[in-house]
This record gives C-alpha cells, sequence and structure tokens, in this order.
C-alpha cells in the first residue's frame, strides 16, 4: 500500500535584529495531504515552531500530537498508529537557505529554490529535496513555502 504524503508549509517569518527569522504561528500554516485510494484529503497540524537562523540554517519543528484532520477517530489513530506520539511527539525538518539569497531577497519577487532537506520523524532522519518559494512581503516578513512528497511503503 502507497500512502502519499505531500507537505505545505507557508509561514511568515519576523525578522529579529540578529538577522534571524522566527515563524510567526499566528499567520502560518502547515499542511499536509494525504492521498490513499486516489482520494486526496487536506489536513494540517495546529502546533508547530521554528525559524531560519542568521547561517540560513533552517529549522521547524512539528508537534505531531497536534494533527488535525477534522475527524477527531482519525487524529486519534494517527497520533497513535502512525506518528507513536508517545515515543516519536514531534517531527523536525532542517535545511539551509544561503544567507546572501535571503539578504538578496527583493519585496514581492519570489525565488524559487531545491534544497536539500532532513526530516527527523518517527526516530529515523531522511534526507529529502523540496521545493522552496521565498518572498520577501516587508523588510522584517518573508513568506517561505515548502513542498515536499513522501511516500509510504508497507
Amino acid at each position: 500500500m502507497r500512502v502519499g504524503l505531500t507537505f505545505v508549509f507557508l509561514a511568515l517569518f519576523a525578522g529579529l535584529a540578529t538577522a534571524a527569522w522566527r515563524i510567526d504561528p499566528q499567520q502560518s500554516e502547515l499542511a499536509f495531504v494525504s492521498v490513499q485510494g486516489g482520494t486526496a484529503e487536506n489536513h494540517r497540524f495546529r502546533r508547530f515552531a521554528g525559524g531560519i537562523d542568521a547561517a540560513g540554517g533552517l529549522h521547524v519543528h512539528i508537534d505531531l500530537a497536534s494533527v488535525d484532520t477534522a475527524l477527531a477517530g482519525r487524529d486519534q489513530r494517527l497520533r497513535e498508529l502512525l506518528f507513536e506520539v508517545e515515543q516519536h511527539p514531534q517531527a523536525v525538518i532542517q535545511a539551509r537557505i544561503d544567507p546572501e539569497t535571503l539578504a538578496a531577497l527583493r519585496r514581492g519577487q519570489p525565488q524559487r529554490q531545491e534544497l536539500l532537506l532532513n526530516l527527523s520523524l518517527h526516530g529515523e532522519q531522511r534526507p529529502l529535496r523540496g521545493e522552496f518559494v521565498l518572498v520577501r512581503l516587508a523588510a522584517d516578513t518573508l513568506l517561505v513555502s515548502l513542498n515536499l512528497l513522501l511516500r509510504r511503503v508497507r
């Protein structure tokens, strides 16, 4: 059985005085689409945090217990059977974005990049490729979009 998961991460990052950025959780979303039996469904995680440090290190910590599929029973099964949140409460996405690319971003002009990421999930580390879209919205605000396609094979 194959289950495809596409993570869509839309985050607004607020700038800090140290040239670092942090996720603004009130204006950000971490969603995923699961595809099973040809049917795609949209879901999300309600709690996550992270940012981009001054060296361009991106990190996003996802509270797996905050999964929200709009069906309480499914959420509980995902927590217990898929994510096993008692043993593995969070997932972490890490990548490196060139700080010069961040500094050169012009307001309103999207910059697309394919980046190598590291996904730490369920006690395992997986290298992945993802497409990032970076947009400077204001001097102190970035919009970052990330798309990943993951396939689970049983």
